[in-house]
């Protein structure tokens, strides 16, 4: 029988519907993005062959087959910037987001590093945005916290809460129109 966790979901993303159900079953996590009023998926994965698949078969430069989760904004694959983000399986380090153009060269690598408060839970965190030549360009805040963050279509929220599949936790960057909602599998 078919995966159909993100089922719900592909209504709001082309691109999702149109992943094959060999890769949608390899979706361990998916971020569903609201920025400056524009909806896109980035799903998560566990092998490297599957993100490729996912990419249209697409490589980018430095990004290979190893001990990371991949991530990648479908809706960015055709524009002029596609967004990828690695993320270590042991997920002691932090995330690190890479924007490339058509081409596959990388044209700016950003490192999300998350705050935690006394007890170990995350609070928020800082984006370090970096030029190819390492040098640091820009900075922006997070902030983790309930779904009063998401500040996208209440339609999508809605759906978030009718669905018995999964389970969502929220974030949103503290100086710009961007809320995310990440959605885990409850099975």
């Amino acid at each position: 029988m078919a995966d159909d966790t993100f089922d719900e979901f592909k209504k709001y993303s082309d691109k999702l519907a149109s992943l094959s159900e060999d890769i949608i079953e390899k979706i361990c996590l998916m971020h569903l993005c609201y920025r400056d009023g524009t909806i896109s998926m980035v799903p998560i994965f566990k092998d490297y062959k599957t993100f490729v698949k996912a990419c249209e078969n697409k490589t980018f430069e430095g990004i290979e087959e190893g001990e990371e989760l991949y991530l990648v904004d479908l809706e960015s694959l055709n524009s002029d910037i596609v967004r990828i983000y690695i993320l270590p399986k042991d997920i002691q380090t932090d995330l690190t987001g890479y924007y490339f153009d058509r081409q596959g060269k990388k044209i700016i690598e950003k490192k999300y590093v998350t705050e935690f408060d006394d007890r170990g839970g995350a609070t928020g965190g800082k984006v370090y945005k970096y030029n190819p030549d390492g040098e640091l360009i820009g900075q922006d805040g997070e902030e983790f916290g309930s779904k009063d963050l998401w500040s996208g279509p209440s339609e999508i929220l809605n759906t978030i809460e009718r669905s018995e599949k999964i389970y969502a936790s929220y974030l949103r960057k503290t100086n710009k129109n961007q809320s995310y909602a990440k959605l885990m599998r409850l099975h």
